[in-house]
């Protein structure tokens, strides 16, 4: 994949990304400090405009193939107030929940 990212990684190591902010790779260290298989960065479903590029893309996910934990973290930095936050939070997980099987389980 594109992006700057290498996704070619052990379990309990994380994927770098160059374009993370500090909280996704606070997130990200975190996760595979406790073990996790992490990736960043992770763009998803083609877009079907046909004008190229991704539906949306995933922060951060941590995987822990033991107990088959799966997480998905979204980090952000706007000023937007808590009611239009909801909103786009909700978009962005309801558009990854799809691909959560193709990526990790």
């Amino acid at each position: 994949m594109d992006g700057g990212c290498e996704f070619e990684a052990e379990i309990g190591e994380i994927v770098h990304c160059k374009y993370m902010n500090f909280l996704e790779q606070i997130a990200a260290e975190w996760y595979q400090y406790k073990g996790y298989f992490v990736r960043t960065n992770i763009r998803f479903g083609r877009n079907a405009g046909g004008h190229g590029g991704h539906i949306g893309e995933m922060d951060v996910v941590a995987y822990e193939p033991n107990s088959e934990e799966f997480i998905h973290l979204e980090a952000s930095m706007d000023a937007l107030g808590w009611a239009e936050r909801k909103e786009i939070f909700e978009e962005k997980f309801t558009k990854a929940r799809k691909y959560y099987l193709k990526f990790f389980i």
